[in-house]
């Protein structure tokens, strides 16, 4: 992208992974976390030959460590592994966050947007925003 200024920007989509389904592919173990960090190394890769002086922005679905759920979201924690550590971002100049239905800020350049309607009681006082 290019921005009225000049300034050039690269958006990078992280689906969520599943680790049962994709630890193979990425050769890693099968934690949520060892996935992430492997299809970032792709991404940084990537930015590294072909738009390293870009403004990088990063949209994922997962769940990382210091984010609080709510009671709708479905776990995707067993034993510890199904959370990431939010540096996996510090390369991100902005990274915009799925999963959790809060709203909320993990990092300073990391932030979950949260659901634009309640899916729960649990849900019912917060804010929603677009």
């Amino acid at each position: 992208m290019l921005g009225d200024d000049g300034d050039r920007t690269v958006v990078y989509g992280i689906p969520y992974l599943e680790p049962a389904l994709v630890s193979g592919v990425f050769d890693t173990s099968r934690t949520h976390s060892a996935v992430l960090n492997a299809a970032i190394g792709r991404i940084l890769a990537h930015r590294a030959q072909h738009c390293p002086d870009h403004t990088a922005i990063v949209m994922a679905h997962g769940f990382i460590a210091g984010a609080e759920p709510s009671e709708s979201e479905r776990s995707i924690e067993i034993g510890g592994v199904g959370r990431a550590e939010a540096d996996l971002f510090t390369w991100a100049d902005y990274a915009a966050l799925g999963h959790l239905h809060r709203p909320q800020t993990v990092a300073p350049n990391v932030r979950y947007s949260g659901s634009p309607l309640p899916y729960s009681f649990s849900e019912a006082g917060t804010d929603k925003l677009m």
